[in-house]
């Protein structure tokens, strides 16, 4: 039988990073959930595919970068029926996430991201996460490309972003 030693996290310095996180949905994110859930529940891959450019914004989606996104995301999508339904299941996973009042113990230095025109994660409910844990920093892209995937529309920006906010905690010696 294979032991494993017992980590000790007084050894370790840890981190939060949280992009489009939340604590608990608004009626509003439970509704766009709920409407993106179905089609895999369904099992219409199409639809799916569809459903899901709502993470994205208008202008990102009529861009030549936003095809080749596609093509490079799409084989990650599962295909197969049992696929689907493990990804439905996830839905209802995110339709019953709530967890804000649990938020307040972490202690790990947090910074927590949002997009100013994320419709998926709205930034009043990654306000109240960010504002459940202490001493989180919290940052909001703004302006015409501050979608859910922000990440993928402004990369260079999110990856400095994060990089900074990791380069501000002191290493343990």
């Amino acid at each position: 039988m294979l032991r494993v030693p017992e980590l000790r996290t007084d050894e370790f310095s840890f981190e939060l990073v949280l992009a489009s996180a939340w604590g608990r949905a608004s009626a509003f994110q439970t509704a766009m959930l709920s409407a993106l859930a179905h089609p895999w529940r369904t099992g219409d891959r199409g639809v799916v595919l569809g459903a899901l450019a709502i993470a994205y914004l208008p202008e990102f989606l009529s861009t030549p970068e936003f095809r080749t996104h596609t093509q490079q995301v799409d084989p990650l999508f599962p295909s197969t029926p049992e696929g689907m339904a493990t990804v439905a299941e996830q839905w209802d996973a995110d339709l019953a996430h709530d967890t804000l009042h649990q938020l307040t113990s972490i202690s790990a230095p947090t910074v927590a991201i949002g997009g100013e025109q994320d419709l998926l994660t709205p930034i009043v409910v990654g306000l109240l996460a960010a504002n459940a844990i202490p001493g989180a920093q919290w940052h909001v892209f703004t302006g015409p490309v501050s979608s859910q995937a922000t990440l993928f529309e402004r990369t260079d920006e999110f990856t400095q972003l994060v990089l900074e906010f990791l380069n501000q905690i002191p290493v343990l010696a």
